[in-house]
């Protein structure tokens, strides 16, 4: 009976060892692998391209007054597109620049749009503006 119970903890033992292997090589591949991520992140652009789908109901009389005002029977899809954001989130302007003489800041009427009105004034004037309007804030 003891030699039985040597035979089977040695067996056990041996499985655990290769099971303890592939274990380490997992937590080591997935290490390395964050690692090296957080090494080259910074490398890359900082620009980010989102796809951004508008409707009806994300407007901010719905967003901001829940229950206040009926929603339409249908939610429309008012815009489908995708669009860029810089390092810190904000809508990446058309005419981009080192340097901003001007900066808009508001909420989704500063913000939304496909060619948003940011842009518009920007090449109308062929002067390079910052778009730091953020949607669904409302007008407060």
């Amino acid at each position: 009976m003891y030699a039985l119970a040597i035979i089977i903890m040695s067996q056990a033992k041996s499985w655990l060892r290769r099971i303890d292997s592939r274990i380490w090589l997992i937590l080591f591949g997935a290490g390395f692998g964050i690692l090296l991520a957080f090494l080259i992140r910074p490398l890359l652009p900082v620009i980010v391209s989102n796809r951004y789908v508008f409707t009806e109901y994300d407007g901010d009389t719905f967003r901001h007054q829940p229950g206040q005002v009926r929603p339409p029977a249908e939610n429309r899809v008012l815009e489908d597109l995708y669009r860029q954001s810089d390092a810190n989130g904000f809508r990446l302007p058309a005419m981009t620049a080192d340097f901003y003489p001007i900066i808009a800041i508001g909420d989704s009427f500063t913000d939304g749009g496909q060619i948003p009105w940011v842009d518009v004034l920007a090449s109308r004037l062929n002067i390079p503006v910052q778009n730091l309007g953020w949607s669904g804030f409302g007008p407060l």
